[in-house]
């Protein structure tokens, strides 16, 4: 019993190294998008290449998305948010505990 939560332990610390190693490749690879598309801008104005143009555009694109993996992966460790935890009712409870009342109208 005692090793089982040692392991658990165990499991959540390298669950959160896990976490902030996933999140700093995730900024590594914003840093790498940023500096690309950086070098397609340039390309592209100094080439006056429409295919270099499209590029840059969807490397800005890239960016947006490389922000929200970001965003998404911190939303993901969070821990759950209490105000959208519905109440549960006990077994055989008409749920009068619950904002919209009982369970069938009268």
């Amino acid at each position: 019993m005692i090793a089982a939560a040692a392991r658990t332990t165990a499991d959540s610390e390298l669950t959160g190294a896990t976490q902030a190693e996933e999140i700093r490749a995730l900024h590594l690879s914003l840093a790498l998008t940023v500096l690309f598309a950086c070098g397609a801008v340039v390309i592209a104005l100094l080439s006056d290449s429409e295919t270099m143009t499209l590029e840059a555009i969807t490397a800005g694109i890239d960016i947006v998305v490389a922000f929200l993996a970001i965003f998404v992966a911190r939303k993901l460790h969070e821990p759950a948010n209490e105000h959208y935890q519905a109440p549960r009712p006990s077994c055989g409870s008409s749920m009068a505990g619950w904002p919209w009342g009982s369970a069938r109208p009268s």
